[in-house]
């Protein structure tokens, strides 16, 4: 070829022929349905020319590219608008001349998904910020949204449960309508079975929960599971489905079913157990669940997990004896949803063929579903795209009714605009297939096309190579499963100010701190670079990473020469009267300076974010706090120039002065606490019993095969 495109993504044939075009194309088509294509070409000298002369697939395009104009040639809409989002791509690369070209294109697979969460912490709902990711998927041919709810939807049908802050009817109707100009359906994702801490931590709904009664009573225990056998709850359920069905006009409304720790536990559900086993109970559940939306003409979409505890051998093989007992008269209840109902096999690795086999002998329709890996990262994990790549290519060569690529954390400082990247290349397997991804320069130039089209740069993807490749030299100062969301979580997930000298001290010894800061003075040179050469005005929510290690750079040197004016004034506290006091009063000017000068910025960016995006006001809450607390350290020094007791071991400073409700993550509703009024404000810490991270292996992240 003799030009190099920066067509993404890559489309199935290009052919080249000689000349430009010359001018400023445009859309003036007069059907409103053609108004999310004006919104890229509104005005200019030459009228794009769209037809549909003959059958086509519905997604697929001729772009023709001359001398003497463009055309898209198209079965409908659909076909025409990614024929327009490449001749977009086309101009973005080319300005006023284009090159002369054809490009013959359609996707691999027609159901192309992105997931982005607003569940769990709750992600309060910005109309800007949404409306602009709808329009980046569209111009990188996703069709599907899934907003990950879970009980954070504003439902009228339970009035006072959510606030207006959440996602409501009004807002996704005004979500809903909007995707339609980019030929994209918005999918509500919600959860009623597991994942239900959010209702039923409210008193009101909390006798709707399964518990174990063997261990547990109604009245004190908290799970995350409803009842299946509740007559209320089902009643609550068709309101909800009625509700969705009314808010949304997807074809799909996906109700969750993952992760469910408690079925047949409580009183009711015993008897049932003892009958069908835990699996009669769930399917039985869901074919209630399945018959509301089949009323409504709707498919219902599961997470996979749980049926795949029909496996024998898989690792959610669970409750063997019993299990064993009902198994074939269980997989029979298979028909009563096979016909109306997707699995979504998920993964945090890939592939997947024993999973994806048995949904293929049981005649399931599935949707092979991976994810960005936000929630175990400190930012965007690149070597995720080849796990993605893996799973995809599994399911591309099975029939995959679709793939979604899933955002799972919008919380303590990751968002959805740091995943892009990893968006994008689940974007690219639905889109081009896998067949041309079989290198580390195949993905390396993927990345660089991208990065070029959408922010302008390729310093980005250096900076985040830095950032996120476990091996860095960055990265390979930490000690493996400190190398992924410990580093984020440090920083957002924790008010005590000594923390972070408290456990990454063992880690800068040796020298290696010294090394850190140099990889350090690299990454923001990095940064420099990339955010000189873009012009996006949100692109200064990429900074998230290399903030949380200046952060950790900075708190640490500072607690560092704290220690060893502290560890002077112990030394001569009922010695040295006036020289104690000296030293002590350097330590409070080292933490004042540190107070002072470190925090401003990572507090800024929490309150962009929160803005911005509907982050968690929580992380706010705990920058600020941490600051604060330094006050509270400071007169705690003061206090001991005027008392006879000896100076503490400073790991007791950190126990005894500040202590918060420890949680992996979050807890139920905490998002509630961190807006109430004063003195009742409150939010949840790290779990220091977690290590500062799940039990992750980062190296497990699957090389090419």
């Amino acid at each position: 070829m003799k030009n190099t495109y920066r067509i993404y993504p890559y489309p199935m044939k290009i052919t080249e022929t000689d000349g430009f075009f010359c001018g400023t194309p445009y859309c003036d088509e007069s059907d409103p349905s053609y108004d999310g294509i004006r919104d890229y070409f509104g005005a200019g000298d030459t009228a794009i020319k769209f037809s549909s002369s003959r059958p086509m697939p519905e997604e697929a395009y001729i772009l023709t590219v001359s001398q003497d104009g463009i055309s898209i040639e198209a079965g409908g809409f659909a076909g025409h608008f990614y024929g327009a989002m490449t001749l977009w791509q086309l101009k973005k690369q080319f300005g006023t001349h284009i090159p002369c070209l054809t490009v013959c294109d359609s996707p691999v697979v027609s159901h192309r998904g992105v997931q982005i969460c607003y569940g769990q912490v709750n992600v309060e709902y910005r109309r800007d910020w949404i409306f602009r990711f709808i329009r980046q998927m569209a111009e990188i041919k996703i069709n599907a949204v899934y907003l990950y709810l879970e009980w954070d939807f504003n439902y009228a049908c339970l009035p006072h449960v959510n606030g207006s802050r959440f996602i409501g009817g009004a807002q996704a109707r005004e979500i809903t309508d909007y995707a339609k100009r980019y030929n994209i359906k918005i999918i509500p994702s919600v959860n009623l079975m597991g994942h239900s801490s959010g209702l039923l931590s409210l008193q009101k709904y909390h006798n709707l929960m399964e518990y174990d009664c063997a261990t547990q009573t109604e009245r004190t225990a908290l799970t995350d599971a409803l009842c299946p056998s509740n007559p209320r709850l089902k009643e609550l359920i068709k309101l909800f489905v009625d509700e969705l069905c009314e808010c949304f006009d997807s074809d799909i409304i996906h109700v969750g079913g993952d992760e469910v720790a408690l079925i047949g536990t409580c009183p009711e559900c015993k008897k049932l157990f003892s009958e069908v086993g835990r699996m009669g109970i769930y399917l039985e559940y869901f074919i209630y669940i399945n018959g509301l939306l089949k009323s409504h003409g709707r498919k219902m979409g599961v997470w996979g997990d749980q049926i795949l505890i029909f496996q024998p051998g898989s690792k959610f093989w669970v409750d063997k004896e019993i299990e064993t007992k009902f198994f074939e008269q269980n997989k029979k209840l298979f028909d009563h949803i096979r016909d109306n109902t997707i699995i979504y096999d998920w993964w945090y690795e890939g592939g997947s063929p024993e999973s994806i086999a048995f949904l293929k002998e049981n005649r399931l329709q599935f949707v092979s579903c991976s994810s960005t890996n936000g929630c175990y990262t400190a930012g965007i994990t690149l070597s995720q795209q080849k796990s993605q790549r893996s799973l995809y290519k599994d399911a591309l060569s099975s029939g995959a009714y679709g793939i979604l690529t899933c955002d799972w954390m919008n919380y303590i400082g990751y968002h959805a605009e740091l995943g892009g990247l990893n968006l994008a290349s689940g974007a690219l397997f639905s889109w081009s297939g896998t067949d041309r991804f079989d290198t580390d320069e195949s993905f390396e130039r993927f990345r660089r096309i991208y990065a070029l089209y959408r922010y302008g740069t390729e310093a980005i993807v250096d900076y985040l190579h830095m950032t996120s490749d476990y091996n860095s030299e960055l990265l390979a100062l930490f000690p493996q499963k400190f190398r992924g969301n410990a580093l984020r979580k440090s920083v957002f997930f924790s008010d005590n100010p000594l923390d972070i000298f408290m456990r990454f001290d063992v880690f800068f010894s040796d020298g290696k701190l010294a090394a850190y800061k140099r990889a350090i003075d690299k990454l923001e040179k990095l940064w420099d670079k990339a955010s000189s050469e873009t012009d996006d005005p949100w692109f200064y929510l990429q900074k998230m990473p290399l903030l949380v290690h200046q952060q950790i750079y900075r708190r640490y040197v500072a607690f560092d020469a704290f220690y060893r004016e502290y560890d002077k004034s112990a030394n001569m506290q009922f010695d040295d009267t006036a020289g104690f006091r000296r030293a002590i009063g350097r330590c409070k000017r080292i933490l004042k300076a540190h107070r002072d000068n470190d925090y401003a910025e990572i507090i800024d960016y929490a309150e962009e974010i929160c803005n911005k995006l509907g982050m968690d006001y929580a992380s706010v809450l705990r920058l600020k706090k941490t600051r604060d607390n330094l006050n509270k350290l400071i007169r705690f020094l003061t206090r001991m120039t005027q008392s006879d007791r000896s100076l503490p071991y400073v790991g007791m400073l950190s126990s005894y002065l500040f202590t918060r409700i420890e949680s992996p993550f979050w807890y139920p509703r905490s998002y509630e606490w961190a807006k109430e009024q004063p003195p009742f404000v409150s939010y949840e810490v790290d779990d220091r019993s977690l290590a500062m991270c799940y039990d992750f292996d980062y190296d497990k992240l699957n090389p090419l095969k």
